[in-house]
């Protein structure tokens, strides 16, 4: 059920990249570093309790994201298996 933490994040969530997009068109490449700087520190606030840590977070965010493609597009019958593995 929706609450008020879930609405302003949804808000948040649409501002966030127009703003990112905003600041890329008139930096321009230079900043591309601050950019992704400014997402990894704002999806680390966000998304992470105190004790843990965002790189495992992150890896759980993926075999989520992951599993939920493969669900929604099954391989065909007869298909080798992919195997995805984190680099």
């Amino acid at each position: 059920m929706p609450c008020d933490d879930s609405s302003a994040l949804f808000e948040l969530g649409i501002c966030f990249p127009g703003t990112l997009r905003s600041w890329h068109e008139q930096a321009g490449a230079d900043a591309a570093a601050g950019i992704a700087l400014a997402v990894i520190r704002f999806t680390a606030q966000i998304l992470t309790e105190d004790h843990e840590d965002f790189v495992d977070l992150l890896h759980q965010l993926n075999a989520v994201a992951v599993g939920q493609a493969t669900e929604a597009h099954p391989a065909p019958a007869g298909a080798h298996p992919v195997r995805i593995t984190a680099v």
